[in-house]
């Protein structure tokens, strides 16, 4: 099928892997479709945003919003650290919406050095200890505030709300300015039941079983209380080496919870609860059941990711736009960056037909936007590896948010490789975004050159931890070097 995009001036899509599906395939997403349809009984929510907040991503301006503080258990500071991170996509005309500090050096630097533009920036105010409502609910519920961002949207037809991740909250602002402007705003996302389930990873770990067999995920089990917790964890402590227990809503690490099996087997039943209620003690006043129980895997080859653009369905099949190999840092197994990764012919094969079945059945419920799954390869060697999907991503994240940047940087050419660089924890000294820039020089990437470092956030250098950005060379390994380079460079003291 061919493909366009919906938003051809705006994002660039790039589609690495187009596998065909074959009539078996094709009747497998089918019959789930039907049956996760009549589950969740979609066509109600629609019904209910429809007119004024619909699917899309429009021909206009975009109205941004890139805070994370909808997700369970990212703390404010995390948000902070992350909330530029999408005004990648921002150019003039733009609003974008901040709850942070705003950092001027940062914004001069993707205007002038990254020539992306001047958008609108419209500040919330920071949260406060009594006040960490996310940047949507203060829009919603702070007139002000609201009042200034409907006076701009209509002024600017910033009519594309573009979030990190595609909420109720997101689609109730949206549907309320199309109230009140009178014509209907575009929600870059799933709908909020969609978007909320493709993000959990227990319904994730239940459509994958049913779609692709129960081969091809790890074994797990979902409780739903203290007790069958602890009776899982001691079940499957007696035959494995490492546990994780997981929120199921919760992004990346920050809802991980490692358990060495040699630490409990010999545990009693007290014992055992003891530790859990310890272990989890740190999220207890965000904690809801149901959790999931997870085997680690033994013997992990790489853990990739497959990145999919889901269109809208008469607007072609999904795009499968590339194969990341993530690096995990940590106990929890903290995502630290990611590059391309090339598969073995037979592995690669499995995961693009395995990913493009899910994005179909996805694309089939009513998905829109930006996917992505995870997996790992374990085994003795890639050739006889096992293919394990983890989970998915509903949302915008630390690969696609700059491999999408670079297609649209690099929108008539070939874009360099690179090299993804998200430090989880300190990377140096304290330091202004113009301080640290400065040190690199000739490293910054700017248009017209094919290496270089493109700095994604602003935070990390204030706070000397978190650095996010991605470095561009010739090849992995030159990028590579570059990353370290720039590291040694921004550690000196000078």
């Amino acid at each position: 099928m061919k493909h366009r995009s919906d938003h051809v001036e705006r994002m660039k899509f790039r589609c690495l892997r187009q596998p065909r599906l074959n009539r078996t395939q094709n009747r497998k997403i089918q019959a789930l479709e039907r049956k996760l349809d009549a589950e969740c009984q979609f066509a109600r929510e629609r019904n209910y945003f429809n007119p004024y907040a619909r699917r899309g991503l429009g021909d206009g301006q975009m109205t941004i919003i890139g805070d994370v503080r909808e997700i369970p258990l990212l703390s404010d500071s995390a948000s902070s650290a992350l909330e530029y991170r999408l005004s990648s996509f921002a150019q003039t005309g733009d609003i974008v919406v901040l709850q942070t500090v705003r950092h001027r050096d940062f914004e001069d630097y993707r205007e002038k050095t990254l020539q992306l533009g001047s958008p609108d920036y419209l500040e919330t105010g920071q949260s406060t200890v009594e006040n960490l409502f996310s940047t949507p609910i203060r829009c919603l519920k702070d007139k002000k505030i609201y009042s200034e961002l409907l006076k701009r949207v209509r002024s600017l037809q910033a009519t594309t709300v573009l979030s990190h991740i595609a909420t109720g909250t997101i689609w109730a602002l949206a549907r309320r300015l199309g109230a009140d402007l009178d014509q209907p705003m575009q929600v870059a996302g799933a709908l909020p039941t969609l978007s909320r389930l493709a993000n959990n990873k227990l319904w994730f770990a239940k459509v994958v079983s049913e779609l692709l067999g129960p081969e091809v995920i790890p074994d797990e089990v979902p409780v739903h209380g203290p007790a069958a917790l602890t009776g899982a964890v001691r079940s499957l402590a007696r035959k494995n080496n490492k546990l994780v227990i997981k929120v199921p809503d919760s992004a990346g690490s920050a809802g991980n919870f490692v358990i060495s099996c040699a630490k409990v087997r010999d545990m009693d039943v007290y014992a055992t609860h003891r530790f859990l209620a310890e272990l989890l003690a740190p999220v207890e006043r965000e904690l809801r059941f149901p959790l999931m129980v997870q085997v680690w895997e033994n013997k992990v080859l790489m853990s990739p990711s497959i990145q999919i653009w889901i269109p809208k369905a008469q607007d072609g099949s999904p795009i499968i736009e590339g194969f990341f190999e993530q690096v995990l840092s940590g106990p929890s197994g903290t995502f630290s960056g990611a590059a391309h990764v090339v598969l073995p012919p037979e592995l690669d094969e499995r995961m693009a037909c395995q990913g493009m079945m899910l994005a179909q059945l996805f694309q089939s419920l009513g998905y829109f936007g930006r996917c992505s799954f995870d997996s790992v390869i374990s085994g003795d060697d890639l050739d006889s590896a096992k293919l394990l999907w983890i989970e998915c991503n509903g949302r915008w994240g630390g690969v696609s948010v700059p491999m999408t940047l670079l297609n649209n940087l690099f929108r008539n050419s070939q874009t360099p490789e690179f090299v993804i660089y998200h430090a989880p924890g300190a990377t140096g000294r304290r330091q202004t975004f113009a301080e640290g820039s400065g040190k690199l020089k000739e490293l910054l990437w700017s248009p017209g050159r094919a290496s270089g470092v493109i700095f994604l956030t602003p935070s990390g250098f204030e706070t000397g931890e978190k650095l996010h950005f991605v470095s561009l060379a010739s090849t992995i390994e030159q990028a590579q070097q570059q990353v370290e380079l720039t590291l040694r460079r921004l550690a000196e003291d000078y």
